[in-house]
This record gives C-alpha cells, structure tokens and sequence, in this order.
C-alpha cells in the first residue's frame, strides 16, 4: 500500500458527520489531481486565490512555466499541450 495515501489530512474532530465526508472526500479528489499531474509531469508552482476572482495557478511543464486557470490546467492535466492550449511561458524575469 502506498504510504503517501495513508497520510491523508483527517478533518478536525466535532464536525458534523456531513462536512467530515464532504472534507475528506475533497482531499481524496486534491490527492488524485495531484498524483494525476505527476504523472504528466505537471507542477503547480503557485496557485492565487480570490473571492472576486477566478484561481490561477502558475505550472511547470516540461520546464517552462505557464499561468493558466481553472479550465486550462484541467486540460493540461487531460493530456493537452500548452501549445494546442495557446499559452505562452511566463518570461523569466516575472518568475518572483
């Protein structure tokens, strides 16, 4: 059994059962996202968030490293390249 699975974050005890399966199960599905861009040698370098504004998150493929939202880094994640995507590579100086 891998070990990396076993070492999931619990919920904080005394939630209600119903937000204890809706915590874990989100977990679950952040553990499978990130085992899935492993494997295709994605990396999220650094995700922002925001209340009034979609997540981005800024990826490494293949060594150069993109901005993408949501849907983009989802269809990284599926198998898409950033070239079919359109994406450019951030330049190398906006890498703070």
């Amino acid at each position: 059994m891998d070990k990396r699975k076993s070492s999931l974050p619990r919920p904080p005890a005394g939630l209600p059962s119903s937000v204890q399966a809706a915590v874990s199960e989100q977990v679950r599905k952040r553990q499978a996202v990130r085992e899935m861009l492993q494997r295709r040698n994605i990396r999220i370098v650094r995700e922002v968030y925001s209340t009034d504004r979609p997540t981005v998150s800024r990826v490494s493929v293949r060594g150069e490293q993109y901005d993408v939202g949501e849907t983009d880094l989802a269809l990284l994640a599926s198998g898409r390249s950033p070239t079919w995507l359109g994406l450019s590579p951030v330049p190398q100086d906006d890498e703070a």
